[in-house]
């Protein structure tokens, strides 16, 4: 899974970007163009943003991912397996014979075996070894390929069937699994990307 699906602490930031205009007359009811020309980050983009929020909702759910919670929603401008295709991890990295499993959406709502929460699991999943190198990762000659979840499944629950550990890592929700989200989602800016500031177990034990 690509980086905002990676990440196992969920965290989702919704704005109530462009609220309806509550004044009289025909204009009532009608939404706020998206204004353009702004650079992003600056002065005056900024502020426009902070005169357009009304609400700020924080949704915390722990250990779910954008494309797991998110990525069958086929919304435009999303960027997730419904929209862009699926995400393939291979069975093994160092088998290349061996099947690759792709994203899809889930056939059930629990998961029994619970993926890799650890330090050493998401290095794993991330970047295929338990021990990555952290001055290549820091200096950027090491990016994460994401293609170790399904092995790490496996190796975490070596009896598991392999398409039933792929499923485990790599599905997601579709639209009728998720109504409140999806309400949420229409009702709100929802954004692409969500990281954990700590890519291991929970703090909140």
């Amino acid at each position: 899974m690509k980086t905002s699906a990676a990440l196992l602490a969920l965290l989702a930031a919704a704005a109530e970007a462009w609220p309806v205009e509550p004044t009289p007359g025909p204009t009532y009811g009608k939404v706020n163009s998206a204004p353009f020309g702004y650079t992003a980050g600056s002065a005056a983009s900024i502020q426009n943003l902070k005169s357009k929020i009304k609400n700020v909702v924080w949704i915390i759910l722990e250990n779910r991912s954008f494309d797991n919670i998110l990525g069958g929603v086929t919304r435009p401008g999303f960027d997730n397996p419904i929209n862009n295709g699926a995400y393939t991890n291979p069975q093994n990295l160092t088998n290349p014979s061996l099947p690759t499993w792709s994203t899809g959406p889930k056939d059930f709502d629990s998961i029994l075996n619970d993926p890799d929460h650890s330090v050493t699991g998401n290095n794993f999943e991330f970047y295929g070894s338990f021990s990555p190198n952290n001055a290549a990762i820091a200096n950027g000659s090491l990016l994460p390929a994401l293609e170790g979840f399904v092995e790490k499944q496996l190796i975490s629950y070596p009896t598991l069937a392999p398409d039933i550990a792929a499923k485990q890592v790599m599905n997601y929700y579709d639209e009728s699994d998720i109504p409140t989200i999806m309400d949420i989602v229409d009702e709100f800016a929802t954004f692409n990307y969500w990281h954990s500031c700590i890519p291991g177990v929970s703090l909140f034990q």
